[in-house]
Parts: C-alpha cells; structure tokens; sequence
C-alpha cells in the first residue's frame, strides 16, 4: 500500500463513492442507525464508523509528524470534515438531484473536486 496520506485519503473517497454507488441504501440505514439508534448501531455502525475514522486519523496524524500538512489542524476535526463532504453529498442526493447530476458518469469530477477543496480549500 502507498503511504503518501494523500493518496490514502483519495482512496477513501473512491470506495466511499463506490460503496454508495454499489449500495444505495446504505446510507439511509446508517443515516437511520445514527437518528434512531437500534441494537445494530452499537455492532455494526459503531465499529465501522469508528474503524474508519481511526484511520484516517492516524493517517492525517503521520503527515501531520512528517510535516506534509499544515501544523494546528486538528486530525479529528480535519478528517471528519472530509468525510462530511463526501457523505452528505450523497445524502442530499435526493433533494439536490434537480441541481447537480449526480450520474456516476461524474464520480471522477466528484472526487477530484472534494480532493482539490480537501487540500487546497476554496480561497483564490
């Protein structure tokens, strides 16, 4: 595996894309666990969310000791906020889909695009 956190980071957000796109509902049943807990949030969501966000904790914590991002950001807030991006895309599909195309003809631009914001933001 590439230890370039970078690249690491992109690859979640292609097998996020992928996975929503290979499992529709899975959102809404996360989306639904997270509102109104059942027994499988604390066996199945939970850990997933957890496993993932450690991960990417830990990855954005390694750039962070070799100097690759900028210094006073903090790594949970800094990922869950790439994770936002990528996931209420998906989750406001539904009320969004008469303003953007939301096709999987347009994945690559998508995550190009939360790449670019993610690393480099949106001021000029």
């Amino acid at each position: 595996m590439d230890d370039d956190p970078l690249k690491k980071f992109e690859m979640y957000v292609r097998a996020t894309v992928a996975r929503y796109r290979n499992n529709p509902h899975l959102l809404g049943f996360y989306t639904s666990e997270l509102t109104n807990p059942t027994p499988c949030c604390e066996t199945i969501v939970k850990p997933a969310i957890r496993g993932v966000v450690q991960m990417l904790i830990e990855t954005f914590s390694e750039g962070l000791s070799h100097n690759q991002f900028r210094k006073g950001l903090d790594p949970t807030d800094t990922v869950l906020a790439l994770a936002g991006m990528v996931n209420f895309y998906f989750l406001l599909e539904p009320v969004t889909n008469e303003m953007v195309d939301h096709s999987p003809e347009r994945d690559e631009e998508l995550i190009q695009h939360i790449m670019d914001i993610f690393t480099r933001g949106v001021l000029k």
